[in-house]
């Protein structure tokens, strides 16, 4: 009842707190890139973000109105908005040995250097950015530090030789809190084809509050990705 109006939703008008489940890195960048255009329409509006265990179940039981999880796995019962595509990147201390290498990476340099995995805690589909990777490796015996707190691992990263594989938009927000760095994958390392999306429930697909927001997010994600892309080509991912 809390987003009913009989006259129909009205931007300038509401009241509302949107439910918004999240554990990725990006989220500050995602949420920190719409609220401007949310408040400027809804000044009276707000947002709550949390992060659940279960962020499928949280959205289908309408505990939350829509989480934002990397699409993989999805059940078929739920909508999906693609909010950009993930470029990964090796992330690292300034003055790391990778950083002195003078050539683009390898696959046999990133294997040379003992890892911090950075877990979505969705064990059963897409486990963490460096999946794929290190296919050939034993039980992960070269990750040292497994964790869902990314600035855990950014502070381990500045002390130590570890690397981290990680999305751009992450590395990004890396490096300005923390003394890092990153480069590109190696060429050789294809990129799955996989999204971070902003996900719902069949409540919120009819909800006209939900159908509003879905609609910021999506004008967002368009520009995020045009802003990214013009970055790859002029810097070529290097910070």
């Amino acid at each position: 009842m809390q987003g009913f109006n009989p006259e129909g939703f009205s931007p300038e008008k509401c009241r509302r707190c949107f439910r918004i489940s999240c554990m990725m890195a990006e989220v500050s960048r995602i949420i920190g890139g719409i609220v401007p255009t949310f408040l400027q329409q809804a000044p009276f509006a707000s947002i709550h973000l949390a992060h659940h265990d279960n962020e499928f179940e949280q959205v289908l039981s309408g505990n939350v109105d829509f989480a934002i999880v990397t699409r993989v796995g999805l059940p078929p019962d739920i909508h999906y908005l693609d909010l950009y595509p993930i470029e990964r990147v090796v992330l690292f201390r300034k003055g790391h040995p990778l950083s002195k290498l003078g050539r683009p990476l390898k696959t046999y340099d990133l294997q040379m250097y003992d890892r911090a995995s950075i877990s979505t805690g969705r064990h059963n589909h897409w486990a963490g950015p460096d999946q794929s990777i290190f296919p050939f490796e034993k039980f992960r015996e070269r990750t040292r530090l497994t964790t869902t707190r990314f600035n855990v691992v950014w502070e381990a990263l500045e002390k130590t030789d570890l690397i981290s594989i990680c999305g751009y938009r992450a590395a990004e927000i890396a490096v300005k809190a923390n003394d890092l760095e990153f480069l590109p994958l190696p060429s050789e390392i294809a990129e799955p084809n996989i999204w971070n999306s902003l996900i719902w429930g069949e409540r919120a697909h009819q909800d006209e509050g939900c159908i509003w927001l879905r609609k910021i997010f999506a004008e967002w994600g368009k520009a995020d990705t045009k802003r990214v892309q013009n970055l790859v080509h002029s810097q070529g991912y290097r910070h």
